[in-house]
This record gives C-alpha cells, sequence and structure tokens, in this order.
C-alpha cells in the first residue's frame, strides 16, 4: 500500500510540476515601432511574439496573418535571447531575406518566435521600417 501511495504522489508531483513550468508567467517588454514601451505578460509556450504584441493592441503590420509570408513583423530581440530562442527555419529565412535594416543575431519574425521562459525580462524592438511585398 505504501508504494502506491508513493507512486500516486510522486505521479501528482510530476504533473503539477510539469503543468507549473509549462505555462508559467513571462513578463517582458516590447518596443513598438515608435519606440513606446509596451511592459506584456503571457503565458509561457502558449503564444507567438505576435500574438502577444495583437492582444496588447502593438502596431504591428503583419500583413499575411502570421503565416511567414511576408516580412512585416519584423523585430529585434536581444543578443542573449537570439542563442536561447529556437533557431529560424529556411521559410522565415527566406523571409527575413525581403526584411529592412536586417541585423546579424537579432532581426527575426515575430510571428515565428514562441514565447517561453527565456523572454522573462527581456525587451524586443519592432523594426522602426517594414516594406510590404504582399501586393508585389
Amino acid at each position: 500500500m505504501n508504494r502506491l501511495l508513493s507512486r500516486r504522489l510522486y505521479s501528482n508531483f510530476i504533473k503539477r510540476s510539469v503543468c507549473k513550468r509549462a505555462f508559467s508567467n513571462v513578463s517582458f517588454t516590447v518596443l513598438d515601432l515608435n519606440k513606446k514601451e509596451f511592459k506584456v505578460e503571457t503565458k509561457a509556450g502558449t503564444e507567438t511574439l505576435l500574438e502577444v504584441c495583437q492582444s496588447y493592441d502593438i502596431d504591428v503590420e503583419a500583413a499575411c496573418g502570421g503565416e511567414c509570408c511576408c516580412s512585416t513583423c519584423h523585430c529585434y530581440i536581444e543578443n542573449g535571447l537570439y542563442e536561447k530562442v529556437e533557431e529560424p527555419d529556411e521559410d522565415e529565412l527566406d523571409m527575413l531575406d525581403l526584411a529592412i535594416d536586417l541585423r546579424e543575431g537579432a532581426s527575426r519574425l515575430a510571428c515565428q518566435i514562441k514565447i517561453t521562459e527565456v523572454f522573462n525580462g527581456a525587451t524586443i524592438q519592432m523594426a522602426e521600417t517594414v516594406e510590404n511585398h504582399m501586393n508585389d
């Protein structure tokens, strides 16, 4: 009986730990294209940077609606953070080739960045100038 109780307690502990970690609150700052500062918060692993910006009414064009078909949600993430987030895939790299003022080791598309715990306390800057190639 003790073994069964121990397994249940351990199982419940693991479930709570995984759930707590997977959906912990993440707070960070977004600077819009006019350098207006927004303090934002979301649950880790549930939204992209673009979705967070949209829920806080931060001015981001996102001409393709977050489908990685343009570069109008171009943003810059901090050097230390850039290495900690998932690398851009080929589609994102192709779209970044269209971006204005591309910065090596900082430029990303907000629609492709999933918010995780590593964003806690970070500052993300949206690109000041974007070009919409959707109607070309």
